[in-house]
């Protein structure tokens, strides 16, 4: 079994803080949090996801291969005990370990997190369902051009643009600051060093039931969402809510899908870490 490749960020020693990106991503886009969790004790663990950046698919799909991969991490980094936060395509990742592990796991955080599309395609849009339809019915051969043509290519400040055209202001505003488009590129650049195996890893584990006993999710759990997401909607938020009763949703106005994570990172992560 290959390892998870990761890059830490904050205090060393801290608090420990796992922080999986959405799709496609990095370990990079971690960088969010690199400030705020130096100042607030955390030493955050920002990890590429199978088939992303430079860790290694895994053989069995989705969440199969995803925690005996995760339980590795944890082995060769000594971490007995951890909080998790999943972003965006991150999120259903990080409660598969918040349900498997959950002796070990002390916070579970959500942003604007993707939310179990089965039994729950209302909260997706039109498009968005009939993609992961497509994905559940058809085999990689019919699948694979799409993709190509979806995320492989390689003009990656036109690429940005045209997803900005798309999102609401407050994200259109966000990642026309230089320093952001930066770390979005190189995240994106890096999500794509293998192919497409870790977009159509997701897209496996998302199209499907998620293997994910909710029950077991007893810690502190905390979300994040933008009423103005246009990419998912605010409505994902109150699937996770059906689902994890106890957990606490905070939206923000007027905020997206990008611009809520970064211009936010600090005060969630503050939130976060006092959630008791």
């Amino acid at each position: 079994m290959n390892s998870i490749h990761f890059q830490k960020y904050g205090k060393p020693g801290g608090i420990a803080l796992i922080v999986l990106h959405g799709i496609p991503g990095s370990a990079k886009h971690g960088l969010i949090f690199r400030d705020c969790a130096e100042k607030l004790g955390a030493e955050v663990y920002s990890l590429d996801r199978p088939g992303y950046g430079y860790t290694l698919p895994t053989s069995a799909k989705g969440f199969k291969g995803w925690v005996p991969l995760f339980e590795k991490f944890l082995k060769e980094q000594e971490l007995n005990n951890f909080s998790i936060i999943g972003i965006s395509g991150g999120a259903p990742y990080a409660t598969a370990i918040a349900s498997a592990l959950s002796p070990k796991v002390e916070r579970l955080g959500i942003i604007c997190g993707l939310a179990p599309w089965n039994h729950y395609s209302s909260a997706f849009s039109t498009l968005q369902n009939v993609g992961l339809n497509f994905f559940r019915r058809f085999p990689d051969f019919l699948v694979n051009p799409l993709l190509q043509r979806s995320f492989m290519s390689e003009d990656f400040e036109n690429s940005l643009d045209r997803l900005a055209k798309s999102l609401n202001i407050a994200d259109q505003n966000v990642l026309a600051i230089p320093e952001v488009r930066k770390v979005m590129i190189e995240g994106m650049i890096e999500a794509r060093r293998q192919g497409l195996d870790g977009i159509r890893n997701d897209l496996y584990q998302y199209s499907r039931p998620w293997p994910v006993e909710w029950g077991r999710i007893q810690m502190p759990s905390y979300l994040w969402h933008g009423l103005d997401d246009l990419l998912l909607s605010s409505k994902m938020a109150e699937v996770y809510k059906q689902n994890i009763p106890a957990l606490k949703i905070r939206y923000f106005e007027s905020e997206g899908h990008f611009s809520l994570p970064i211009l936010f990172a600090n005060e969630i992560l503050e939130e976060f870490l006092r959630v008791s």
